[in-house]
């Protein structure tokens, strides 16, 4: 985790860590997987908020990354709720 928090991009004059280009392109992924109800939204999910979280906290931004553990929370109730539901249409 600590080569994708160092290592990075240059856009724009501003640097951008691998692990934060990666947890963006996840959750922009998540917005897709999610009109396609598709079970992967939640993993998917998962990863984005791990990995930003890492970046949050290690750029010391603690109000954002305490963010990432309520979306953490709530994404794992949501996968836990997917894999129990009886709906005749999607299920």
């Amino acid at each position: 985790m600590d080569y994708l928090l160092h290592h990075g991009l240059t856009v724009f004059g501003q640097h951008i860590s691998f692990a934060e280009l990666a947890g963006q392109l996840f959750a922009l992924a998540v917005v897709f997987l999610a009109e396609r109800r598709t079970l992967w939204t939640w993993p998917v999910q998962v990863g984005a908020t791990v990995l930003l979280f890492a970046v949050y906290v290690s750029a010391h931004l603690g109000g954002l990354a305490a963010r990432q553990i309520a979306i953490l929370v709530i994404s794992l109730y949501g996968w836990w709720a997917w894999m129990r539901r009886k709906d005749p249409v999607y299920g």
